[in-house]
C-alpha cells in the first residue's frame, strides 16, 4: 500500500513538475515610459520604438504577446475619431474573417486612472483563426493609447495583469 502511495505521490509530482516547466511563472517587471507619461507592467522586457509623435513597446512571453501604443494628436476631434476606429483597424489588421466584441462598459474600471471619460474607451476581443487578442482603447490628454495582448485563448487573466499595470504619471 504504501508503495502504491509513493507512486502516485511521485506521479502526481512529475506532472506537478511539468506543467510547471511548461508555464513558468512570468517575470513581471515596472518601468516608467516618459515619452508616453505611463508606468507599465510588462512580464517581458520589451523593445522599444519611437518615431516623432508615437511608440511602441513589444515583447513575448509563453508564446504570448504584450504590445502597448501612443499617438499624440494636436485636435482632440481627430483622436476621437481614431479611437473609435481603433478596434476595428486591429480586427482588419488581423484578419479579414476577425470576430470582434466589447467586453464590458465600465469604462472606470477598465481604463488607467485620468484617462478621458470617453465611450469609445475600453476593453475588446478580437478572435481570429490565429487566436485571441484583447485590445484596451483609451485617451490621456491629446494621446491615444492602444495595449493588446495577443496570444492563445487563455490570456484573459494575463491580459487583465498587464492592463491594471498600465498608469499615468502625469495629469
Amino acid at each position: 500500500m504504501r508503495a502504491l502511495n509513493a507512486w502516485r505521490l511521485m506521479a502526481v509530482s512529475l506532472l506537478f513538475g511539468s506543467l510547471v516547466a511548461c508555464f513558468p511563472a512570468m517575470d513581471w517587471r515596472e518601468m516608467p515610459v516618459s515619452e508616453a507619461a505611463l508606468k507599465v507592467q510588462f512580464p517581458c522586457k520589451p523593445v522599444r520604438r519611437m518615431v516623432s509623435d508615437r511608440g511602441l513597446l513589444h515583447c513575448e512571453a509563453q508564446e504570448i504577446g504584450f504590445s502597448l501604443s501612443w499617438l499624440q494628436f494636436q485636435d482632440p476631434a481627430i483622436m476621437r475619431q481614431a479611437l473609435q476606429a481603433a478596434p476595428q483597424a486591429l480586427a482588419e489588421r488581423l484578419g479579414s474573417q476577425a470576430k470582434i466584441r466589447r467586453l464590458t462598459g465600465d469604462i472606470g474600471a477598465e481604463v488607467p486612472a485620468g484617462a478621458l471619460a470617453w465611450p469609445e474607451s475600453g476593453v475588446w476581443l478580437i478572435e481570429t483563426a490565429d487566436g485571441t487578442s484583447r485590445l484596451l482603447v483609451w485617451a490621456h490628454g491629446l494621446t491615444l493609447y492602444q495595449a493588446v495582448v495577443r496570444g492563445g485563448a487563455n490570456t484573459a487573466e494575463v491580459a487583465q495583469r498587464f492592463f491594471h499595470g498600465l498608469s499615468h504619471t502625469q495629469h
